[in-house]
């Protein structure tokens, strides 16, 4: 009998809870690096999918800052992965 292979533990879960920023432990949003977000394009193509965050375009999967990720781009908002938890940012 084969063993199953465990879901890897160093990276965030790319499904799960969605949470607001406001709803994150207070240690977690203690430790979030400072995000100046100034536009954001979503498309059906994920290649075109960009943020501008911090003066820099970014793209899903691109880090925003120490251990802080861009998860992805959905319309309306950014999700974002920082200590194994994910939290979704409205677009201005």
């Amino acid at each position: 009998m084969a063993a199953a292979s465990p879901a890897p533990s160093a990276a965030p879960a790319a499904t799960g809870t969605v949470f607001a920023q406001a709803d994150l432990p207070e240690a977690v949003r203690a430790q979030l690096p400072s995000l100046k977000i100034s536009g954001v394009t979503y498309s059906s193509n994920p290649v075109y999918r960009m943020a501008i965050v911090n003066g820099q375009v970014l793209h899903e999967g691109d880090p925003a800052g120490p251990g802080l990720l861009l998860e992805k781009i959905e319309p309306g908002r950014t999700i974002w992965s920082f200590k194994g938890y994910r939290y979704g940012l409205a677009s201005q």
